[in-house]
């Protein structure tokens, strides 16, 4: 699969050729079929006059048909021209959205480095409580007593 910025070049060298071969045909086509003059004195073939008559008349509508070809080639050069300036604008865009979520990525993650560096002893002291000493005994549970016996 082609990727945007490869494909912009390979279309447009593809366009380019395209082009000069339309150019190329439509110049051998006129030279090969130069209208003659429809003189009686200096017809030189051995054709009818209404047969010539309808030879340039052929003539003309593919000359037509070749430059409707010619025009419509340009309007599709024109238009692959757009799409690779919309494919580069998607591109830039969307490198500008990776690049501003991986910033806030690493800002998050900094944000939480930084919370679980601070120790909650650090953390009971920064909000004003009282640091428990150590040398109290930890109560775990649920402060029922075991000892008793229940009457």
């Amino acid at each position: 699969m082609l990727l945007p910025s490869e494909f912009a070049p390979a279309l447009e060298a593809a366009c380019g050729l395209a082009s000069a071969l339309v150019a190329i045909i439509v110049q051998k086509f006129a030279q090969q079929h130069d209208p003659p003059k429809l003189d009686g004195q200096n017809f030189h073939s051995g054709f009818p006059i209404e047969a010539l008559v309808s030879v340039q008349a052929n003539l003309r509508e593919k000359t037509k048909q070749m430059k409707a070809m010619a025009s419509e080639l340009n309007m599709y050069q024109a238009q692959v021209n757009e799409y690779k300036y919309q494919i580069e604008r998607l591109t830039r865009d969307l490198n500008d959205m990776k690049r501003k979520y991986l910033e806030q990525r690493r800002r998050e993650q900094l944000t939480m480095e930084r919370d679980r560096s601070i120790k909650p002893q650090n953390l009971i002291a920064a909000v004003g409580g009282a640091t428990p000493p150590e040398s109290m005994p930890k109560f775990v549970g649920g402060g029922f007593s075991l000892s008793t016996a229940a009457s």
